[in-house]
């Protein structure tokens, strides 16, 4: 939920408290977390050690459970931060599941190596409510040996149209892929208010694409003043019936004269359990649907049901060979009758991941589930994988989005084969036996051609790409990528969608040479058969870069060239040098790229001039954890206090009027507490930050 907080820089006086009385309230905070904690309530548990690290921010004991709060809550950096703080204490040295929970952290940060070291040296036979240590260990040996094979995918956030500070999944594409569906907490479709209302309800979003092939501002689908959860699952039959879910169960709705009538509940599978998910198979006689119906500890599993003569859906049957003891949901079938569903089990990363199996008619059986493998799938949770073709969505907790679940696209590919002849402009004549150089957005190649004119290049695709789907029917439909911008012509290559396939597809693009190349580009031209393209493979992130020698250092770059001799480098730990020329002069101990970066902030700005600052901050329902994508901003506030020792500030929090005015006021002050321990966390007395709650007041 959208929530501002006032930040005022001013001097005042502090009220001293007894030493021996913070101890007492810090005690029993700690004791009242650790209830909550094993009861499995992360974020009531969190809450109360918050309160007490507010408190008495080098408490180890607050340290350690508020770690172990973030783990489960997958907010990995502080969850190691707070981990490893307290890895010679006491109240980590006496707990017998503490190694396995740093090993955890170092999971979730991607570190599968030391994760690896310290598992290594436990037994699976530990007992403990608190954590699984066999399901660790191979939750980390999966990440670690299918992350060292990553598939040569392009995995793309959909980008902050989409995707906001919450949480957006279950991705229906209509047939055209102009329009989706998907799901979001609708909370923060009132950003532009300060007294915003909260809706309590999941609902369903709709986005098309405008003429420029950008995503327009998503609308409503669903109505967001009926109480209930709605969200998108499927979209069969010609784009005229969906699938939805509305508080427990599966809804089918179809379209009449353009309007979407109101769901009708499937009753053959609806029960007083959770079904969370579902796909109808074209025929509209088998739905393949996720349920908690007939579970023990209310894990999900995955069953199937059939339409009898009458139109009576049959009784469930599990999937037996895909349900684990840990979590299944999302399923989809692909038109090429691929299954795919998330789940817990199997050799996940961790969390959901994305797997794929078939059915075999002769032996009724399903194949062994594939992990689909990095990038797709992360250590984080993965889900609601579905295909079209060439192009697939799926929802993911990663790091490195807007905050919360986000969206992305995934291309089985990411690069594309480009071939064509190459003639001159002006002559048409077809340029044989040359070299000539060609521009594809903000990268130049040598392009040569054979007798016949014929050139052949490789253009990476990345995760940065511009491209939309085009086409009336589905043997028409392309996708098109956009090569260039409005300071150049547009190059659009287009690759079918139809058919999946990881082979790296092959597009035909005649062209001319581009004579009007900046200078800047000029000395940059890749040459495929010469190492001159650095490959720069993130959790996220696929960046093509060109290496700059005189601004990199070289001594920790790890290099592997492959068959074409491109560079790929698998990590990189190096500093751009500023050249001496260009580096600032000293001014009172602070230099002027510093102030100016300062001055940029206008939240810093105005924190100078002795006035209030409001930030916008988003949290999940009745929380108070700090999702991870303000800490850049909230670490720039603090290096700027950091340079004034004689600033005080006082962190005011605010709530929307929903709920108790006691409630809003606890809320209020707890998130204020979350963002002001930050601040103290990255170096500011706790002398000069106070953390004020004031609930619904302006």
């Amino acid at each position: 939920m959208l929530r501002f907080f006032t930040i005022i820089s001013s001097i005042f006086l502090l009220v001293i408290t007894s030493t021996s009385l913070i101890a007492q309230d810090v005690d029993k905070l700690i004791k009242k977390g650790k209830k909550e904690l094993n009861n499995k309530q992360d974020v009531a548990a969190y809450n109360y050690f918050l309160d007490a690290l507010y408190l008495e921010p080098n408490n180890q004991e607050a340290k350690l459970y508020a770690g172990i709060c973030h783990l489960h809550l997958q907010s990995p950096q502080k969850a190691l931060e707070y981990l490893l703080s307290v890895k010679d204490a006491d109240v980590a040295v006496q707990m017998l599941e503490y190694p396995v929970l740093l090993a955890m952290a170092y999971h979730l940060n991607n570190d599968f190596t030391l994760a690896q070291e310290i598992l290594n040296t436990i037994e699976d036979s530990i007992f403990s409510d608190m954590v699984n240590v066999s399901l660790v260990k191979s939750y980390i040996e999966n990440a670690k040996k299918i992350s060292s094979s990553p598939s040569p995918f392009t995995v793309q956030n959909m980008g902050e149209e989409i995707n906001t500070r919450q949480h957006e999944y279950g991705t229906a594409a209509f047939s055209d892929h102009q329009t989706i569906l998907y799901t979001s907490r609708p909370d923060l479709w009132d950003q532009d208010t300060i007294q915003n209302k909260k809706k309590l309800y999941e609902n369903i979003f709709l986005v098309t694409l405008d003429s420029n092939f950008n995503w327009e501002e998503p609308h409503y689908f669903s109505n967001p003043h009926l109480k209930g959860h709605d969200a998108i699952v499927q979209i069969f039959d010609d784009n005229q019936k969906l699938i939805t879910y509305y508080n427990g169960d599966l809804f089918v709705s179809e379209k009449v004269d353009n309007y979407w009538e109101k769901g009708t509940a499937i009753n053959g599978i609806s029960t007083p359990a959770n079904e969370s998910h579902g796909f109808i198979t074209d025929n509209g006689n088998t739905i393949y649907f996720s349920s908690n119906f007939d579970s023990q500890d209310g894990n999900l599993d995955l069953y199937v049901s059939k339409k009898d003569e009458e139109g009576d859906w049959s009784e469930p049957i599990p999937l037996i060979g895909l349900n684990t003891p840990y979590d299944e949901d999302s399923p989809f079938i692909s038109d090429e009758g691929v299954f795919y569903f998330s789940s817990k089990g199997h050799n996940s990363m961790g969390s959901f991941d994305i797997f794929s199996s078939e059915f075999d008619s002769k032996t009724q059986q399903w194949s062994e589930p594939v992990n689909l493998g990095y990038p797709i799938n992360s250590v984080f949770d993965d889900l609601y994988y579905t295909t079209y073709g060439r192009m697939a969505y799926f929802s993911s907790l990663r790091p490195g989005g807007n905050g919360g679940m986000d969206l992305y696209r995934v291309l089985p590919f990411n690069e594309v084969i480009v071939s064509g002849k190459l003639t001159d402009e002006n002559s048409g004549e077809t340029l044989k036996n040359t070299t000539k150089s060609l521009q594809f957005g903000e990268n130049v190649y040598e392009a040569s051609t054979d007798e016949n004119g014929n050139y052949s290049l490789k253009l990476p695709i990345t995760n940065s790409a511009y491209y939309h789907v085009e086409g009336e029917t589905a043997e028409e439909q392309v996708i098109v990528f956009h090569f260039g911008d409005s300071t150049q012509p547009q190059k659009l290559i287009e690759v079918p969608l139809k058919v999946y396939s990881q082979v790296t597809p092959k597009a035909q693009f005649d062209t001319h040479p581009d004579e009007d190349i900046p200078e800047a580009l000029k000395e940059k031209v890749i040459k495929q058969k010469e190492a001159s393209v650095v490959e720069i493979k993130a959790e996220n992130d696929t960046l093509d870069i060109i290496k700059e020698k005189e601004n990199i250092q070289e001594e920790n770059i790890t290099q592997v060239v492959n068959e074409d001799n491109v560079v790929t480098e698998k990590s990189i730990n190096s500093d751009f040098i500023a050249k001496e020329e260009e580096q600032q002069p000293i001014v009172e101990d602070n230099n002027l790229e510093q102030e100016n970066k300062f001055e940029s902030n206008p939240t810093i700005s105005m924190i100078k001039n002795g006035e209030s600052a409001n930030l916008f901050l988003y949290f999940d329902t009745n929380a108070a954890l700090l999702n991870e994508v303000f800490y850049e901003g909230l670490d720039q506030i603090a290096e700027y206090l950091n340079t004034k020792e004689d600033f005080f500030v006082e962190v005011g929090g605010h709530t929307d009027n929903v709920g108790s005015e006691a409630f809003n006021l606890q809320l209020s002050e707890r998130r204020a507490k979350a963002v002001a321990l930050y601040l103290i966390e990255q170096g500011i007395e706790k002398s000069r930050v106070l953390a004020k709650g004031y609930g619904e007041s302006e």
